[in-house]
């Protein structure tokens, strides 16, 4: 008696087609959504944060790490992150001894577009799937 079984699929090389065109199409779609949320929260952060010089607020740049679906959105200088920004968006001790309050740009920005953002990956992965 045997302990095997055969299965044969037919059609799995199609099958195999369409699901790399999915997988193509999901992905594209929601790297889109990845970089319209981005770009929102920049502009949001942008709209929030103090200016005084305007260094901080030219500085709020989006990086994009496209292999993994990663953006990144705050203040560099320098290939750094901006020295003040976190001054600005946690408040901080004045070198006169009182506290200057905190006055967030960033996070505010990215609260604002959660929601927002959660949508447009959803509408991504379905728009992707009903694509093909």
């Amino acid at each position: 008696m045997r302990n095997s079984a055969r299965v044969s699929i037919k059609g799995t090389e199609q099958t195999i087609r369409v699901l790399n065109m999915v997988r193509s199409s999901v992905l594209k779609r929601v790297e889109a959504a990845v970089v319209e949320s981005a770009r929102a929260v920049q502009r949001g952060a942008k709209d929030r944060v103090p200016v005084r010089t305007g260094v901080l607020k030219k500085s709020i740049r989006v990086s994009l790490k496209k292999e993994r679906l990663l953006a990144e959105v705050g203040p560099r200088w320098k290939g750094r992150v901006h020295p003040l920004a976190h001054l600005v968006e946690f408040g901080h001790l004045a070198r006169n001894g009182r506290f200057v309050a905190a006055r967030p740009f960033l996070l505010p920005a990215w609260e604002g577009e959660r929601a927002h953002f959660e949508k447009r990956i959803k509408e991504a992965v379905r728009g992707g799937v009903e694509a093909k």
